[in-house]
């Protein structure tokens, strides 16, 4: 009983292996089709897309001139800060500044000694 059930299996699979083979072909060449399409149509995107590439590369370029000028205007600018900064502190340490006893000179002492 088990016998002819595996003969009978085997007479039916190797009709059914053949069709499935074309099936599975079928679907295969259905899906290069489609990829293929794919990249052919991402190429037709990246071809269209290369001027708009191009004239943005361009506006950076005409806009890089004036954004240096931004950045050494800047730096000038915190230059002259840090410089009126460091000016004004020891303008303030200067006044700021209270004598010790020994820096006070009283009225008829003889500094020369």
């Amino acid at each position: 009983m088990v016998d002819s059930l595996l003969l009978s299996l085997n007479a039916f699979c190797q009709t059914l292996l053949p069709i499935v083979g074309v099936i599975v072909l079928v679907f295969l060449c259905i899906a290069l089709r489609r990829l293929w399409k794919l990249l052919d149509a991402l190429i037709d995107t990246l071809v269209k897309l290369d001027p708009t590439i191009q004239g943005v590369n361009t506006s950076l370029e005409k806009v890089q001139a004036p954004l240096d000028t931004m950045v050494n205007l800047s730096k000038a600018v915190d230059g002259a800060q840090q410089k009126t900064s460091d000016f004004f502190n020891k303008t303030m340490q200067k006044f700021n500044h209270v004598p010790s006893q020994e820096e006070i000179v009283q009225p008829g002492e003889n500094t020369n000694e």
